[in-house]
């Protein structure tokens, strides 16, 4: 007689994972594989401060914190992993704590764009992406007058005219930051963008 067996083997985060502090939110971290796995591992996040129970299902045993919805800074998970085999799942294995962010990524102008001479006032130009950046504030500080603006942006694209700067022959210290749930990031570093060019002004 030959017998299946009793349970499905256990999983949990793999221990080089374990206790990690991500610093970014689409940081991987990874479960042990169960042999003949379906492919269907649950994550469950316990939020230590709240013992509020995230449940996040993927078709791997492959997980983040943010495509589990996780964007809160300086949160402390203890996550727990399960597997299916064949139809039947089996119970969460032993927890371990995963860590969150303690700050938004950085991003700036990205290195393509900075210093760029832009030749139409509707010229994009790119910040460096962030993972899961619901929005993105380029500001404008310009070298002449020191007056600054400000242009909130859906995504990481922008121009000088979005931000309603019209004027020829300026030059503007640009700083970019990110959002990623309900926390901003940090200004990064700045990058020059020089607006159009009208001889006609320069020579008058």
């Amino acid at each position: 007689l030959i017998y299946s067996p009793i349970q499905v083997p256990l999983t949990k985060i793999r221990t080089l994972d374990c206790g990690l502090q991500t610093t970014t939110f689409n940081q991987l971290f990874y479960a042990d594989v169960v042999t003949y796995s379906t492919g269907n591992y649950d994550f469950e996040f316990t939020d230590i401060a709240t013992n509020i129970v995230t449940i996040k299902s993927r078709p791997n045993n492959i997980a983040s914190l943010g495509d589990a919805g996780l964007f809160e800074l300086n949160k402390t998970y203890s996550v727990r992993v399960r597997t299916k085999v064949g139809n039947n799942w089996g119970n969460y294995g032993p927890a371990c704590l995963i860590y969150s962010p303690a700050q938004v990524p950085l991003t700036k102008i990205r290195t393509l764009e900075c210093g760029l001479q832009t030749t139409t006032f509707t010229q994009l130009y790119y910040a460096d992406a962030v993972s899961y950046a619901t929005n993105y504030e380029f500001e404008y500080v310009d070298i002449n007058t020191n007056a600054i603006t400000y242009r909130v942006r859906p995504n990481n694209a922008a121009s000088l005219g979005d931000a309603g700067l019209n004027q020829y022959n300026k030059i503007y210290n640009v700083r970019v930051r990110a959002k990623v749930g309900n926390n901003w990031g940090a200004f990064g570093t700045v990058c020059q963008i020089k607006s159009p060019i009208n001889v006609t002004q320069i020579n008058s």
